[in-house]
């Protein structure tokens, strides 16, 4: 359903509280608060252009283990503490959970308590529904009165058909957020722009197939990394990563057959597929392109160039430190005479230690690499004679 959680287990078996959003419509941030031994809590906070919501989501249990710590007493002091410092927070506070207390009755005087104890902290309770199937309103929404931090609470819905084997309802309701919506449309037009600027092949031939192909990779390959020494999910990861490089090939194969079928007799129509698949459209700014020698003579000038310019770097800054290091010198040891350090004496490199040293390091690149670092470690029985010969020439010189 592409919804994503936020959440917050119980220690033990079981049990545990938390958000379920959809991450196209808000993004929450996770705030840490403090742990209660009488309830359990879970923050999060939404942040818009000119305000900020704070939401809180409490379970208090009346069937633990451990009873005497979510006794009533305890409760309301500890969740008096909570509420202190919920309003000194920044942030418009809702507060939303199950408390177990059946605030439908009037004659309830520990319901009633909780409720002016809330009260008591500016707060207001707007669900005024059964909320279990015993009848009792149990389950409860709760933001602030006052005019400049209060949200409104439209269309509040209790619906006791939920589709699942709970034994509570379902409680709704709807508020104001500033920006949320537009948000939501910059967000979908980023992704639809940066899916259309890195993704504009995959997205010519990918279908369902392809999809659950690599979705069932992944999984295998997380159940693999999970359990590393079960041979079997090592076995199972195999073969779904050939299985999903088949049916993406097939795909991919289907489509430019249907393309050559399309453009057949078509000359140019042709010619710009065939560039396509040759990557010379898409693949010029990535890959050096042009014959082997000029190819060979460009990488040849970079890297005799970036050599130069870190040499050059390295004597700019032996030329800055030189006066303090003198002047330190003769503060600390007057009667030694001042020297610049200098570096005179170089040994020459092996091509095969120049090698290993190249194998070890991180495939990382910078805008100024002409190709990336895997694509030099994958050429680098034709590139390490050049580099060998470079690396020594700075060194003699």
């Amino acid at each position: 359903m592409g919804f994503d959680v936020i959440s917050c287990p119980r220690k033990g078996r079981g049990g545990g509280i938390a958000f379920l959003f959809d991450p196209l419509v808000i993004s929450p941030i996770r705030n840490d608060v403090k742990r209660y031994s009488s309830f359990e809590v879970l923050e999060c906070v939404l942040k818009g252009d000119d305000n900020m919501l704070r939401l809180s989501v409490v379970y208090r249990s009346t069937q633990s283990k451990n009873y005497d710590g979510t006794k009533v007493s305890k409760f309301m002091q500890e969740f008096d503490e909570y509420l202190d410092t919920l309003v000194g927070k920044s942030g418009s506070p809702i507060i939303c959970g199950d408390f177990n207390f059946h605030v439908e009755n009037n004659t309830n005087s520990t319901a009633k308590n909780f409720i002016s104890l809330c009260e008591s902290k500016g707060f207001i309770q707007h669900i005024q529904s059964p909320t279990h199937i015993s009848g009792g309103t149990l389950d409860l929404i709760f933001t602030l009165g006052n005019i400049s931090d209060a949200l409104p609470v439209l269309n509040t819905a209790v619906e006791s058909n939920t589709g699942t084997l709970s034994d509570h309802y379902l409680v709704s309701f709807q508020t104001h957020f500033s920006n949320v919506t537009n948000k939501q449309h910059s967000y979908t037009e980023k992704l639809v722009i940066i899916t259309r600027k890195f993704c504009t092949e995959r997205s010519e031939f990918w279908n369902e197939n392809c999809q659950s192909a690599r979705r069932e990779r992944r999984k295998a390959k997380r159940r693999s990394k999970k359990h590393p020494n079960d041979k079997e999910l090592r076995a199972i990861h195999h073969e779904k990563s050939v299985d999903a490089d088949i049916t993406i090939n097939m795909a991919r194969n289907s489509y430019y057959e249907r393309m050559f079928s399309q453009h057949k007799g078509g000359a140019r129509a042709t010619y710009k597929v065939i560039n396509k698949l040759l990557d010379k459209e898409f693949g010029a700014k990535k890959l050096p392109n042009g014959k082997d020698e000029e190819v060979a003579e460009n990488l040849k000038t970079h890297f005799d160039q970036k050599v130069k310019k870190i040499y050059s770097n390295i004597q700019s800054e032996i030329t800055k430190c030189a006066p303090k290091i003198d002047e330190s010198i003769r503060m600390h040891e007057p009667s030694k005479q001042k020297s610049s350090p200098k570096l005179t004496h170089f040994q020459e490199i092996s091509e095969e230690k120049l090698e290993s040293i190249i194998k070890a390091l991180p495939n990382k690149s910078s805008l100024l690499d002409p190709i990336p670092m895997w694509l030099f470690k994958h050429c680098l029985p034709e590139l390490l004679p050049v580099v060998h010969y470079i690396v020594n020439e700075s060194l003699r010189t």
